[in-house]
């Protein structure tokens, strides 16, 4: 009896360090950002886009995106956004799944936040380019740099309809945010393997 006791409370020790880990790992967090902008865009009838760098590291799933409204500070979405792997100079509302570089494009706006796909996945030390398919109408400014604070990346703008052009010294107030897709360390692979045999163990015993 002592044995079977043992063998459960291993067993379970195992197994709750593995759902403690799934736990930590699902909390979003922020992967990149700019804070630093102190003019606001004016009136509506334009694109806007950012590029942006990922840090070294993991790679993040559960994706989202926003910008920051001028006069509340708040988060700020508006309209679809795309997620490119290199830089687009069409118009805004060509934009789709069959623009060149195109790996996904937001399903909902959330608490201010373009939100992805659960499943698209950011890659380390990438870079990667974020752009409107519509224009702002208006009804919020959005904050933006004219110093270059950010270097990962810039801003880029289509206005009336035109066609989008990077802006080298410009860059938006943005938070782009995941969750980290952990990598077992051997020690817990070994602790989940344990874990696995125990359970083995412990239902043949019974």
């Amino acid at each position: 009896m002592k044995k079977k006791a043992i063998t459960a409370t291993g067993t379970w020790s195992a197994l709750l360090l593995i759902v403690g880990l799934a736990y930590a790992s699902s909390a979003q967090s922020v992967i990149t950002e700019n804070t630093s902008g102190s003019e606001a865009t004016a009136g509506g009838g334009f694109a806007l886009g950012q590029s942006v760098t990922t840090p070294a590291g993991n790679s993040w799933t559960n994706i989202s995106f926003n910008l920051v409204e001028s006069s509340s500070n708040n988060p700020y979405a508006e309209g679809e956004l795309f997620l490119l792997s290199a830089s687009y100079a069409g118009p805004p509302a060509d934009l789709s799944s069959s623009t060149s570089g195109f790996l996904a494009s937001t399903t909902d706006i959330a608490n201010g936040e373009w939100v992805f796909a659960p499943d698209v996945t950011l890659n380390p030390s990438t870079q990667y380019y974020f752009y409107t398919g519509t224009q702002f109408d208006g009804s919020h400014n959005i904050w933006f740099s004219l110093s270059d604070p950010y270097s990962g990346g810039e801003a880029s703008q289509a206005s009336y309809s035109s066609y989008y052009g990077s802006l080298p010294s410009v860059d938006l107030v943005f938070t782009l945010s995941g969750t980290v897709v952990p990598v077992p360390e051997p020690t817990t692979l070994a602790l989940a393997g344990l874990g696995a045999a125990s359970l083995l163990a412990f239902r043949r015993k019974k």
